[in-house]
This record gives structure tokens, C-alpha cells and sequence, in this order.
């Protein structure tokens, strides 16, 4: 498993981004209101699952920290975990994905792209190894239930 904690490894892709626009400063379009909108919505839906999924975990005196989940003492299925097994990275991906917006580049979606395979990849799925090995049968039915992302 990674040891970069997620919203590093999402500020490190914000930042390729950005760094993605300034070396082929490509502009799909100019600030309007559509991309605005678009950008408050992304932001919004990113609040809705982050602060409710830190939250959970806190209400269940349970570990937060995605680099270490083997220290989980629960395994949080209620309110936005009914929706998506993994609300924070769907925050975080939800608050990239409006930075992308903002940046008008159509590059940038690449770099996003590669964000959500690493975090598959590197992230959710050693994660999901250790919350079989702790939680057994009760994680691989929450599976059946719930999406990975959306």
C-alpha cells in the first residue's frame, strides 16, 4: 500500500494539472456561467460526501486514516457509505474534477484520469484486501451492495 496520504496524492494531481496547462496552455473555453455552476456543483457534491463520511467514521470512534486501515474497529455501511464505498475518494475526485473545470483544459482530464487509476489501483484496492481480512463475509456482502465509486 501507498503511504501518501490521499489528499496529498490529490493535491500532487491538482498541481500536474496546472502544470499540464501551463506547458500545452490549451482553453477549451472562457470563464462563463455554465463552468461556474458546473465548478459550484462539483463543489458542493464533493462537501456532501466528505464532511458526512469523516463524520461517520468519527461517530463510529473508527480510524480515518486510509494508510493504515487494518487499525479499523468498524465497518461503516450507513448514510453517504449506502451510496459508494468510498465517499472520500469520490469528494476529493468530485473537488479535482472542478479544478479541471476551472483550468479549461482539456489535458488536465488526462491527469485526472490517471488520478483515478492510481487511487483504484494503489489506494482502494489494498484497502479492500485489508477490510476482507478484518471484516470477512460482512465486507464482501457490503460489496455486493455497494459501487466502488458511483
Amino acid at each position: 500500500m501507498v503511504k501518501i496520504p490521499p489528499p496529498i496524492q490529490t493535491f500532487v494531481a491538482g498541481a500536474l494539472m496546472y502544470g499540464v496547462h501551463l506547458l500545452l496552455p490549451i482553453h477549451l473555453y472562457q470563464e462563463n456561467i455554465v463552468a461556474s455552476l458546473l465548478i459550484l456543483i462539483l463543489l458542493v457534491i464533493s462537501a456532501l460526501l466528505l464532511l458526512p463520511a469523516v463524520y461517520s467514521f468519527w461517530k463510529h470512534k473508527t480510524t480515518v486514516n486510509p494508510i493504515k486501515p487494518e487499525n479499523a474497529s468498524k465497518l461503516v455501511v450507513e448514510g453517504v457509505y449506502r451510496y459508494t464505498r468510498n465517499p472520500m475518494y469520490v469528494g476529493m475526485a468530485a473537488a479535482l474534477l472542478a479544478w479541471g473545470v476551472y483550468i479549461a483544459n482539456p489535458m488536465s482530464l488526462i491527469v485526472f484520469a490517471f488520478y483515478i487509476y492510481v487511487i483504484t489501483e494503489i489506494q482502494i484496492k489494498p484497502e479492500e484486501k485489508a477490510l476482507v481480512k478484518l471484516f470477512g463475509k460482512d465486507f464482501r456482502d457490503y460489496c455486493e451492495n455497494v459501487r466502488r465509486w458511483l
